[in-house]
């Protein structure tokens, strides 16, 4: 449902936005600044460059402009070749072109793939304000002429659009975004952002400069045109690999999926999805890790314990992402003591933890990305011959229905509150979130001892096509395949860590029906975890 969301938005407002934003932010910059000194020309033909590249990439028919056309054809075919590390000849900074190849979800309509690689180049930054004096100077002056293209142009409230539908669907920028620029810019700049003459101030630019990078005292300010997307989780995954953990302690002979060889020895070169698990709070996933030996490193445990996912409820549900993995949580604690029996077998742990494990991996890609293959109904039918008949039996997780039900009126509102709510996903919305209410009163029926009614039997048995329906729409559904996402790269051995969702298999449980217990059938994930040469990453 996420994904779709987020798809319908891209298509429609989102591309239209940044299409129209890259081309007249590239006009403005070339015929905006008729008074630059001859001496700032390289900064603005920097900038020209940019949005050019992207430009270009949403309207390959558009020529490149003069005098950067060899610059930015250069920077496409690159960009359009998708593959290893090279030198960005207009970033002069080494970039994975790999991260431009467009994944599965893209690749079926050339202006899906052209809008993803132009999104994936704006979240580039060709602005290293740290970097030396000269060069330092020339960004500053390239990214304060960004600025005042952009308000010059009329521009900032479209960039504003694009960049809070991200942060709602995807997680709010770290660090300043151009608005916090333009916040310091107008403070040195006589409350209004600079005009060329005030650009030939040098000493402005360098009070602009010593103020975003913090002087040396703290971490210089990052810059993207297009925040990056973040993740809460983020800390623990980075937290838990060399060297904020130390050297393997196990057997060298038989070490871990996270570990890897290097010059110093074994390392945890790979975090894994059962670390996010365990940090919050999943003692399955805590056994598991020891079991493979993926705890077994110098000072790991008490990181992990250091990361240990804590907080309120409201600042852990600020963002979609983050709302869909707290909706998430009751799948990696112990079952209540009201809970069938069969809740407390270990396979049915590890089936709830499959089941987090695979919704934690829809939030490490880009929405709309890629999209996992889906359970065929038919699944989900027993064969009366070979079983005995079974009723109708719903897993009775009430949290976990109460808290999706609560991730689907967020997304309601969130859409509807900035113009993209269409009518078709709303009554989609509406529709599912009122399925798993009512999942959520049958989960608790069951676990006061409360008997099904004819209708309410009848319901469940065929909630499996009415929830696919309902989350899967013909577009997503002629586009099923394996969703594997990028976790992690370490620079150290070379390496990139991928996970991946697959199939939904059936799974046969011994549920409660009447005095005695009948057979029902229900799904897990297949989720797998790889390491892949970097630069070459699996799609």
């Amino acid at each position: 449902v996420l994904a779709d969301s987020w798809a319908e938005v891209e298509n429609g407002q989102l591309r239209d936005d940044l299409a129209v934003l890259v081309r007249s932010l590239r006009e403005a910059a070339e015929t905006g600044w008729a008074g630059l000194p001859a001496a700032d020309q390289a900064a603005l033909n920097q900038l020209i460059a940019y949005f050019a590249v992207a430009e270009l990439l949403l309207n390959p028919a558009q020529p490149a402009p003069e005098p950067v056309a060899t610059l930015v054809n250069e920077e496409l075919i690159l960009i359009r070749q998708g593959e290893g590390v090279f030198l960005s000849p207009l970033l002069r900074q080494a970039r994975d072109y790999s991260l431009f190849q467009p994944p599965a979800g893209y690749v079926g309509t050339p202006e899906r793939a052209a809008f993803y690689q132009a999104a994936t180049w704006l979240s580039q930054t060709p602005w290293t304000l740290a970097g030396p004096p000269a060069e330092a100077r020339q960004h500053g002056l390239a990214l304060l002429l960004l600025l005042s293209t952009l308000e010059r142009s009329q521009n900032w409230t479209r960039w504003e659009r694009i960049v809070t539908a991200q942060g709602f669907f995807q997680g709010q920028p770290t660090g300043w975004t151009l608005a916090d620029f333009a916040a310091v810019a107008r403070a040195l700049y006589d409350g209004r952002l600079p005009d060329a003459t005030q650009l030939a101030e040098r000493h402005r630019l360098d009070s602009f400069l010593l103020t975003v990078t913090g002087g040396g005292a703290t971490a210089p300010q990052v810059l993207h045109f297009r925040p990056v997307a973040t993740h809460s989780d983020t800390a623990i995954l980075t937290g838990l690999t060399f060297n904020r953990v130390g050297l393997f302690t196990g057997d060298p002979g038989n070490p871990p999926v996270s570990a890897a060889s290097t010059e110093v020895g074994l390392i945890r070169a790979f975090p894994l999805a059962l670390d996010v698990a365990a940090a919050y709070g999943s003692a399955e996933a805590a056994q598991l890790l020891t079991a493979s030996g993926d705890d077994q490193y110098e000072g790991y445990l008490a990181q992990r314990q250091q990361l240990a996912v804590m907080g309120d409820a409201v600042a852990r549900t600020l963002t979609l992402n983050d709302t869909w993995l707290y909706a998430l949580e009751p799948l990696l604690t112990a079952p209540g003591g009201a809970a069938p029996r069969f809740m407390a077998n270990a396979g049915w742990q590890q089936l709830r933890l499959a089941g987090w494990v695979g919704g934690w991996t829809e939030t490490r890609r880009d929405l709309a990305a890629t999209r996992y293959q889906l359970a065929d109904p038919a699944i989900f039918q027993l064969d009366a011959a070979a079983l005995p008949a079974a009723g109708a039996y719903l897993a009775p997780e009430p949290a976990l229905y109460a808290r999706l039900a609560a991730v689907v009126a967020q997304l309601r509102g969130g859409l509807s509150a900035r113009g993209l709510l269409s009518a078709a996903t709303a009554a989609r919305l509406t529709a599912l979130g009122a399925a798993l209410n009512r999942l959520q009163a049958l989960s608790e029926q069951e676990l006061a001892g409360i008997p099904l009614r004819p209708d309410e039997a009848r319901y469940l048995r065929q909630i499996v096509p009415e929830l696919l329906g309902l989350t899967v729409t013909e577009a997503g559904a002629a586009s099923e395949v394996a969703l594997i996402s990028t976790l992690y790269s370490d620079a150290n051995s070379g390496q990139q860590w991928q996970v991946g969702l697959g199939a939904v298999a059936p799974i046969y449980v011994l549920v409660p029906d009447g005095d005695g217990y009948a057979v029902a059938v229900g799904g897990v994930n297949s989720v797998y975890g790889l390491a892949r040469p970097a630069g070459a990453p699996l799609t």
